[in-house]
C-alpha cells in the first residue's frame, strides 16, 4: 500500500488550525519539535505509525481521517463545543439565541 505523506500533512494542518493549535502547542503536546510538525504538514517527513497516532491524539482526531480525510460524524458538533468552551456566558446566551432563530427560519421554508 503507497502512503500518500502529502495528504496525512494536510489532514494533519487541517485538523491542527480547526482546533487552534499553533505548532508549537502540538509539538510540546506530542513531545516532537515544531519543526519536525512542520515538516509533517509539508510532506517532507513520514512519521511512523507511533507518531501519527500521538498526533492523532493530540489532535483528538479519528485515525481515519489520516486515511482517507472523512471528518467524524460528530464533526459540526465537535466545532461548536469548541467554540462554547472558550466563549463567555454571555457569548453562549447570545449564540443559543441566534441558533434558534436561524433553525427557526429553516423550519419555515421547509414548509
Amino acid at each position: 500500500m503507497l502512503v500518500d505523506y502529502k495528504f496525512i500533512g494536510e489532514e494533519l494542518r487541517k485538523a491542527r488550525k480547526s482546533t487552534g493549535l499553533s505548532q508549537e502547542e502540538v509539538a510540546f503536546r506530542a513531545n516532537l519539535t515544531r519543526e519536525y510538525i512542520s515538516q509533517i504538514e509539508n510532506g517532507k517527513k513520514h512519521p511512523s505509525l507511533e507518531i501519527l497516532f500521538i498526533l492523532q491524539e493530540v489532535l483528538n482526531i479519528p485515525s481515519y481521517r489520516l486515511f482517507t480525510g472523512k471528518q467524524s460524524d460528530n464533526y459540526y458538533d465537535l466545532k461548536l463545543i469548541n467554540i462554547l468552551k472558550n466563549s463567555e456566558d454571555l457569548e453562549k446566551e447570545l449564540f443559543l439565541k441566534i441558533i434558534y432563530l436561524i433553525k427557526d427560519t429553516i423550519d419555515n421554508f421547509k414548509v
